[in-house]
């Protein structure tokens, strides 16, 4: 089954009274008293209210998005009620302002390429902190144009003290790969020290433009992964500048053939001055975007896991290759 028969239901309301409960129907609200310093007063008095009803997992997908309401409703009662208000009132905005959506648009613009994203793995039989940060300065030094870090539990039991290692070393964008839910999460992104969030159109729904916002106020560049035209046509409404495709969902389980087509048809429909950020498993596929306009691709994880440095080395420079041989405008 792919991500777009499946839909949870996913809305953010206004003005209800505080809450908070664990169950299979995970209800999240938190109010507002007075306006925050560095929130704008009209931010402020938003009143966040996440709720997914979720039947019986069927399948892996669901089964992580149970996972994930229950990992982030146990972060909220630990904060209490309090302790969220505070943080979301209080959430220190992004200290490099859309330098993600910068450093994409220089690659395009000033170099006339596509950019690359490396998503970082640790290296083999070191799980220290410190290997993580010589990784990634190694896959800076090989051309990355900015990194991306996956923070679910499923993939790392420290995903926050790496998240905050990567981005307090690295000079490029660092970008955080989770399932985003709620608000809470995005204000610990910014508090991390990342400057890039991806959030799944198809989970959040009419959600999405409420996250959007709160991005924009804490200046942290979004993407919003969509899986079809009408996903699509969705977040363009809601203002989003920045699109993912086959990042985490949808595409991913889609077959190889119809995958690179329907890549290719959502970039074709992204409208200019928007940015687009694909994942790729391979040399060919990220030549085969680059050519039909992908203004970045994300070398995702599946296709690094395995390998030596040396063959990871062999994999990014026939990246860089494939992306420099395609040249954006002509």
């Amino acid at each position: 089954m792919t991500m777009t028969s499946m839909k949870p239901r996913c809305s953010l309301h206004r003005n209800r009274p505080q809450r908070l409960q664990t169950s299979s129907r995970v209800t999240v609200f938190h109010t507002s008293r007075r306006p925050s310093p560095r929130i704008s007063p009209s931010q402020a008095t938003v009143k966040f209210n996440v709720t997914c009803s979720l039947p019986p997992p069927k399948n892996e997908l669901e089964a992580t998005v149970r996972r994930k309401h229950k990992e982030v409703t146990e972060r909220l009662e630990n904060l209490g009620p309090e302790g969220v208000e505070f943080n979301l009132r209080y959430a220190t905005p992004s200290k490099s302002s859309h330098h993600l959506l910068k450093c994409i648009t220089a690659a395009n613009q000033m170099d006339a390429r596509t950019a690359l994203i490396i998503e970082v793995i640790q290296p083999q039989g070191d799980s220290s902190c410190q290997s993580l940060v010589s990784r990634c300065e190694h896959l800076v030094a090989m051309g990355a144009d900015a990194l991306a870090a996956n923070t679910d539990a499923e993939s790392t039991s420290r995903g926050s003290q790496e998240l905050e290692a990567i981005s307090a070393t690295m000079s490029v964008p660092v970008v955080r790969l989770d399932w985003i839910i709620h608000p809470i999460q995005l204000t610990e992104t910014t508090a991390l020290g990342a400057t890039g969030i991806t959030l799944v159109n198809c989970l959040l729904t009419s959600a999405t433009e409420k996250m959007l916002r709160m991005c924009r106020t804490l200046k942290l560049d979004a993407i919003v992964e969509v899986v079809n035209s009408e996903e699509l046509n969705l977040a363009l409404d809601y203002e989003a500048v920045m699109f993912g495709i086959n990042i985490s969902v949808g595409l991913s389980l889609a077959l190889p053939g119809i995958k690179e087509q329907m890549s290719k048809n959502l970039i074709a429909n992204i409208p200019p001055g928007a940015v687009s950020v694909v994942g790729v498993t391979s040399a060919a596929e990220a030549h085969a975007v680059a050519m039909a306009g992908a203004s970045a691709v994300l070398l995702k994880k599946e296709a690094l896991i395995g390998l030596s440095r040396e063959e990871m080395d062999i994999l990014i420079r026939e990246v860089k290759i494939a992306l420099e041989s395609t040249h954006i405008g002509e």
